[in-house]
């Protein structure tokens, strides 16, 4: 893991040389990536945080580099980051928005539906890199439990308050006791996730003092397909 880290500098050096050529901007980049505040701590522990922003980082250096099998290698680091963390599913989403940025309709010159069917390929692709990673662990979950995912997983939508991860057994969690607290309750719980989340975003990732100079980036580099995706 602390050889894992140390990689961290390095594609966070080179991903930065992808949006300006200066080496000074690279470097500035690199050093805030050792000295990276809230994650530094946990940089070197035996924890998925190193793989996550390597695989992260790769995944939006293989975007500044499209070419006919880039989609399938995005594939694969979704798959790759889904080992990482169960969120990691996300990240096929994610590669989902990638394609579409990355071929805009409006510059297409195609009608939408012959742009859309020109995605197709494109889409399968990241789907199949996906699956090279993730189809033998989906097949056993399937073995196991008849569902691809396991099946304490979906259970998570029906939370009422935070603690309720740690509930045992999981089968507590239904739609039903979610209803019997009330919308009210449920809708309170979730704008207080959605305001630590926020807090957390300016806190940890963007370390408070750097998290103006985020915003004023992703202003600056709004038309680039990698920062749309990122947003």
């Amino acid at each position: 893991f602390i050889l894992l880290s140390g990689c961290v500098p390095i594609l966070t050096a080179i991903l930065a040389r992808t949006f300006s050529s200066k080496t000074s901007v690279a470097m500035t980049a690199a050093l805030l990536s050792i000295f990276s505040f809230y994650y530094a701590p946990f940089m070197p522990a035996t924890d998925n945080y190193p793989i996550y922003m390597l695989l992260g980082g790769l995944f939006f250096l293989l975007m500044a580099r499209p070419q006919k099998y880039t989609y399938l290698l995005l594939g694969i680091v979704a798959g790759l980051m889904t080992f990482a963390r169960s969120d990691g599913l996300l990240w096929l989403g994610i590669a989902v928005f990638a394609i579409v940025f990355q071929a805009p309709y409006k510059e297409s010159g195609k009608t939408f539906r012959e742009w859309s069917m020109s995605l197709g390929p494109f889409l399968f692709a990241s789907f199949l890199g996906y699956l090279l990673i993730m189809g033998a662990w989906y097949l056993r979950n399937w073995e196991l439990f008849h569902s691809p995912l396991a099946p304490g997983g979906i259970r998570l939508l029906w939370l009422k308050t935070y603690p309720e991860i740690f509930l045992y057994p999981a089968d507590q969690l239904t739609f039903q006791s979610f209803l019997d607290a009330g919308w009210v309750n449920a809708l309170q719980n979730r704008a207080t996730a959605l305001g630590a989340n926020i807090g957390l975003a300016i806190a940890s990732q963007g370390s408070i003092v750097l998290f103006p100079f985020t915003i004023m980036f992703l202003w600056r580099n709004r038309k680039d397909a990698r920062v749309k995706t990122a947003i």
